[in-house]
């Protein structure tokens, strides 16, 4: 399946979204850079962040200094939680990527900071389930605060829609919001709608590991050395000599991130 870049439509989605089938779903740089207090896109012209459910971010912050998304992703991964390009699919699983701008004050450290991953396989009335919290250490962000960090990996359940969110709620000290949405003076929370599909969605693009439909090295049907009394032509086709000198290509991996 494609990986797609999520487009903001505000009369459809208050958040970027993924309308078709696909791998992996990002939401670029250019949606989501910064938060609402500062110079964030898709604001609608009130306060509220990409969210899906009128969700704000904090009222306060500079760009380059304090919290901010700046891009977010999720990707279907296999078993292994490698990410692959077989669908985001009910009964399958995902996992979360996101860039983040932390504020590590004088020193450098950006521990203060932290991320809530989230997930709703509801988008009209989204009842967002806590997949884990990533705490930014020391060595984790460059000199000037960005970073790239996941989330551990959750099935894709059924449920009454296509179309799923996920959510990241990136904030300065505190613990998690009971309503997945920190709010106050520095938090950014934002988004990411995309389309699941059902569990007999067939692989895309996922190469085969047992083909079956190598030459063989047998021929059968060899032109027979004894004269017949029917009409004869010579053979129109070689048979085969050698097997073929390619394997299958492996599947796709990439080593995961802390």
């Amino acid at each position: 399946a494609p990986a797609l870049e999520a487009t903001f439509n505000g009369e459809i989605m208050t958040a970027p979204m993924c309308s078709e089938i696909s791998s992996s779903c990002m939401a670029p740089v250019s949606l989501l850079q910064g938060t609402a207090a500062n110079r964030e896109p898709n604001q609608l012209d009130v306060r509220a962040s990409n969210t899906i459910d009128n969700c704000e971010d904090g009222n306060n912050g500079s760009y380059n200094t304090d919290e901010s998304i700046e891009w977010l992703r999720i990707v279907s991964v296999d078993p292994e939680d490698q990410p692959w390009d077989l669908p985001l699919k009910v009964g399958g699983k995902a996992k979360i990527l996101v860039g983040l701008h932390a504020y590590t004050g004088n020193n450098g450290d950006p521990s203060q900071d932290y991320a809530d991953f989230y997930y709703s396989s509801d988008v009209d009335e989204p009842t967002w389930e806590l997949i884990g919290t990533k705490r930014l250490l020391v060595g984790e962000v460059d000199n000037a605060g960005f970073g790239d960090f996941e989330s551990v990996s959750f099935d894709i359940t059924e449920g009454t829609q296509s179309m799923r969110a996920i959510r990241v709620d990136f904030r300065y000290q505190g613990g998690p919001s009971e309503d997945a949405c920190t709010g106050g003076s520095w938090a950014d929370t934002d988004d990411l709608v995309f389309f699941v599909a059902p569990a007999t969605a067939p692989p895309t693009s996922l190469p085969t590991l047992n083909p079956t439909n190598f030459p063989t090295n047998n021929p059968t049907n060899v032109p027979s050395n004894n004269p017949t009394n029917l009409p004869s032509s010579p053979p129109t086709a070689k048979p085969v000599t050698s097997s073929p000198t390619t394997s299958p290509t492996p599947l796709p991996s990439s080593k995961p991130t802390d």
